[in-house]
């Protein structure tokens, strides 16, 4: 016999998290457009800044100990080194940490993976904002390396996430906590947008 509960319980984290978060990403990315980032290097530059905090912030998810049981190359995943390039590419100075920077890793798996859903999920948009990058001479060897890509392409490194945590046995509290994650997570990434790519343009 199939309960409402159990219906609840079917629905997907992923999906869930995608749905929730429509929102917030579509305001993100409207931000970040809005600000005419790719027009030349310098613009670029404020952008790059904010990956780089915005990386810098959330590394520790890459070194979680129990997001690395779900993801044994979740290390590999990490971009930070990639941005630390592309601004030494670029002449950029590393910003300091911010106090109110969150603190992660988060005490529960739930909460950490909402995070990481977000990291990982902009790597699918990171594929077009290369290719306008490229347009003012950016390469995966110079100031855009990540936004390249890995080599198996940004679909693959995504669908091997989803699927991976799809099939864990999370709950419906679990989900709900991942969510809020996630929803933080967007929070955060426009806090920086605004910080650095929509300030520094009104400044």
């Amino acid at each position: 016999m199939t309960t409402a509960l159990d219906a609840t319980q079917t629905i997907d984290i992923i999906s869930q998290m995608r749905t929730a978060t429509l929102p917030a990403h579509e305001k993100l990315d409207n931000l970040i457009m809005a600000s005419d980032l790719f027009s030349d290097r310098e613009s670029y530059s404020r952008l790059l800044i904010m990956q780089y905090c915005l990386q810098r912030d959330l590394e520790p998810l890459y070194h979680d100990a129990s997001l690395k049981e779900l993801l044994p190359d979740l290390e590999s995943r990490s971009r930070l080194h990639l941005v630390e390039q592309d601004m030494a590419d670029l002449g950029l100075t590393l910003p300091q940490s911010e106090e109110d920077t969150p603190a992660l890793p988060l005490p529960d798996l739930a909460s950490n993976v909402g995070w990481l859903f977000v990291l990982e999920g902009s790597r699918l948009g990171a594929a077009s904002l290369f290719r306008r990058a490229s347009a003012f001479g950016l390469s995966d060897c110079f100031g855009a390396r990540h936004l390249a890509g890995p080599a198996e392409g940004p679909g693959t490194a995504w669908r091997i996430f989803a699927q991976t945590i799809s099939t864990q046995p999370f709950n419906d509290e679990e989900k709900a906590r991942a969510t809020v994650g996630a929803l933080a997570a967007f929070d955060h990434a426009a806090a920086l947008t605004r910080q650095y790519v929509d300030g520094a343009q009104k400044g």
